[in-house]
C-alpha cells in the first residue's frame, strides 16, 4: 500500500459543491475537503495537523458573507451530541445544532438531522428568511424542493455525498 506522499492523487482536495449562482442562492457557498489517510494539512478549519486515521476524511465547509469578521468555527458531533440544549427531539428525527444562532456567524446555522427509518419531514415547510443546504452523509431517500405546490421539483435518489440547496421562498 502506498502512503499519501507516494500517491498520484493530491493528499488534500477541495471541491466546491454549491455556489450562489449554481444553487439559486444569494449568500451560501458549500464545499468539501477530502483528506487522504495520513495527509498533512494546515487548514484553518481542521482541528488537527493531519488525518492520522486509516481512511479518507471529509470536512464540509459552508460559508456566507458576514458583516463582521469571525474566526473559523469547529464543532465536533461527539461533543454536541452530549449537550441536551443542542438537541431537538422531534417526531421521527433528532436535530443536533452544531452552529446555532448563539454562535457568531451572522447568517449561518448548521446541524445534523438523523431520521428514523421510513421517517419524513412533515408537514412540508419553507423558510422565507434562510438559505439552506442539506448535505447527506449517510443513508438514502428522496427530497421534494419547490417554491409552491404548483412548481414542484423532485430530487430523486439522494444519498451519501449529495448536497441540495434551497433558496428562501
Amino acid at each position: 500500500m502506498r502512503g499519501a506522499a507516494e500517491s498520484s492523487q493530491a493528499p488534500v482536495v477541495y471541491r466546491e459543491r454549491i455556489t450562489p449562482e449554481a444553487g439559486n442562492l444569494q449568500f451560501l457557498t458549500c464545499g468539501e475537503y477530502e483528506l487522504a489517510a495520513g495527509a498533512q494539512t494546515r487548514l484553518a478549519a481542521w482541528p488537527a495537523d493531519a488525518n492520522a486515521g486509516g481512511e479518507t476524511a471529509r470536512l464540509w465547509l459552508c460559508r456566507a458573507p458576514a458583516e463582521r469578521v469571525h474566526p473559523p468555527f469547529h464543532a465536533e458531533f461527539a461533543s454536541v451530541s452530549r449537550e441536551e440544549s443542542r438537541i431537538r427531539r422531534l417526531k421521527g428525527k433528532n436535530v443536533y445544532l452544531l452552529l446555532d444562532v448563539a454562535e457568531p456567524a451572522d447568517r449561518l446555522v448548521a446541524g445534523y438531522t438523523f431520521f428514523e427509518p421510513y421517517a419524513r419531514s412533515w408537514p412540508p415547510h419553507n423558510h422565507t428568511d434562510q438559505e439552506e443546504v442539506y448535505i447527506f452523509l449517510q443513508g438514502r431517500g428522496s427530497m421534494e424542493v419547490y417554491e409552491s405546490p404548483e412548481s414542484l421539483t423532485f430530487v430523486h435518489n439522494v444519498g451519501e455525498g449529495y448536497a441540495v440547496s434551497m433558496a428562501p421562498v
